[in-house]
């Protein structure tokens, strides 16, 4: 999924293009100016100290100033420096995006299951109250605990599911893919312990980051 997030996504194509587009300048800046070439034809003859003269033909070419030519191509050089860190800034949001997305999809696809569980154990502790409650073993009170109980957990699997599709939405924008297209569940995802403080990662996120 992120292989093909990575390489269906707008965002990472664009800032590929300008990297390119940066790097393809250092030539154009390095490179002398354009020589003239120019041509006069005169309607009448001038007379000069070698005869008379009706065509002129001159050529130029001009040089800048020496450094100047070193000094616009190593701006080119940063900015091109800063087009590709743009385009791998550009390549990792897209991977932590669709991580977040995939890994939601999955925790709400086993929050369902988990759900669905309860509420088939809910309804069977329901119906077993409501029937000790006709034959005079159980109290109204226990009986109206568990349709209210009962109640949120199809409130929940209404909501689990409505999430679910919402994140499909988020992750097909992620693929780029027409917004009826079908996915398939998303796989187990591991979890690893998380062991590092809060400093610890403040301390990681501003050595590593792009920006």
């Amino acid at each position: 999924v992120i292989a093909l997030a990575v390489e269906r996504s707008p965002n990472v194509a664009l800032a590929r293009a300008e990297w390119r587009a940066t790097i393809e300048r250092r030539p154009q800046v390095t490179a002398l100016p354009d020589p003239m070439a120019m041509y006069s034809l005169y309607i009448r003859s001038v007379e000069t100290r070698v005869g008379p003269q009706r065509h002129k033909l001159g050529f130029t070419q001009s040089f800048p100033y020496p450094g100047t030519l070193d000094a616009a191509g190593r701006l080119v050089d940063a900015a091109a420096d800063i087009a590709r860190a743009n385009y791998e800034k550009a390549i990792r949001d897209v991977i932590v995006d669709t991580k977040i997305s995939y890994v939601e999809l999955a925790y709400l696809g086993h929050a369902a299951a988990l759900t669905e569980q309860n509420h088939e154990l809910l309804a069977h502790i329901a119906t077993v109250a409501t029937t000790k409650y006709a034959v005079g073993e159980a109290t109204l009170a226990d009986v109206q605990r568990a349709q209210s109980q009962l109640a949120q957990l199809e409130y929940d699997r209404v909501l689990l599911v409505e999430l679910a599709e919402v994140e499909r939405a988020t992750l097909r924008a992620f693929l780029n893919v027409a917004p009826d297209t079908p996915l398939g569940e998303p796989a187990a995802v591991p979890h690893a312990p998380l062991v590092d403080t809060p400093s610890d990662l403040d301390a990681t996120a501003l050595a590593s980051r792009m920006e």
